[in-house]
C-alpha cells in the first residue's frame, strides 16, 4: 500500500510523459499477477517491461491519432 501511495505522489509531481511508463508497468504487473493466479503462467520481468513499453507506444499513437482526427474535424466544421 505504501508503494501505491508513493506512485501517486510521484505521478502528481512528474510531468504526464514521465508518469505514463511507470503506470503502464504497474498495470502490466497486475495483469501478469492475474495470469499467474488464474492460468499458472509465469512471465519474465524483461517481457513484462517490454510489453508495457509496446502497449504504451500503441496507446500513445492511438491518442495522437484521435487528437489529430478531432482537430481536423473541428477545422472542417469551422471552414
Amino acid at each position: 500500500m505504501a508503494s501505491l501511495k508513493l506512485f501517486f505522489k510521484l505521478s502528481s509531481i512528474l510531468k504526464e510523459e514521465h508518469s505514463l511508463l511507470p503506470a503502464m508497468i504497474i498495470w502490466s504487473l497486475w495483469k501478469t499477477r492475474n495470469t499467474k493466479l488464474w492460468d499458472n503462467q509465469s512471465t519474465l520481468m524483461s517481457v513484462i517491461i517490454s510489453w508495457a513499453r509496446d502497449t504504451l507506444r500503441e496507446w500513445s499513437s492511438t491518442q495522437l491519432h484521435r487528437h489529430t482526427a478531432h482537430t481536423e474535424s473541428i477545422s472542417d466544421t469551422c471552414a
